[in-house]
């Protein structure tokens, strides 16, 4: 699958959480993404250096014309948020249908969000381990993250499974056929 197949395929199936997806859709996917939030991160950024220019960067700013600028900020950051969101939906369920094409659920994908809300709430309600539990759900959730990027660089599972069929374009390894000469 191309690029812009890819791209057309995923918005098409925008949250299409059944089925399976071929690496090259999902990476090409992926990519599309990056590019996209680095884009917005960009603009983002000239737009808050144009400000902080144009308010003056001297120090000499009162601390009104200062909240002024941070909320102004935090309002283009929410605009850059909006602006990705419809991003999200499709990707989540792409790498859905992608951990279906290795044969596992999509729910994985929560592995990392639940450790990391389980080490902020140990470190939140706990007086002593604190700092315990919430570097253990880090180191967690960032192991999951490792597992989890294995999965999804895995090749297809070259037969049919409880998600579905064999998505299309994807080429297994073919055995060999060895001819024997017969003489």
């Amino acid at each position: 699958m191309e690029f812009g197949q890819s791209v057309k395929t995923c918005f098409s199936k925008y949250a299409t959480f059944t089925g399976r997806a071929s690496r090259s859709e999902f990476w090409w996917f992926y990519l599309f993404c990056c590019l996209v939030s680095y884009a917005l991160v960009t603009i983002f950024y000239i737009i808050m250096f144009a400000s902080m220019l144009s308010g003056g960067i001297s120090g000499s700013m009162s601390e009104e014309e200062a909240m002024a600028m941070t909320f102004t900020m935090l309002g283009y950051l929410g605009i850059v948020m909006l602006l990705y969101i419809p991003l999200f939906i499709p990707y989540i369920a792409v790498a859905a249908r992608r951990l279906h094409d290795t044969g596992r659920s999509g729910w994985h994908q929560v592995g990392p969000t639940c450790l990391l809300i389980a080490g902020v709430l140990g470190f939140l309600v706990s007086s002593g381990v604190g700092v315990v539990t919430l570097v253990l759900g880090y180191i967690g959730a960032f192991a999951y993250n490792i597992v989890l990027l294995i999965w999804l660089i895995k090749k297809s599972s070259p037969e049919t499974n409880e998600y579905g069929e064999v998505p299309e374009g994807v080429y297994h390894d073919m055995p060999i056929r060895q001819e024997t000469n017969n003489l």
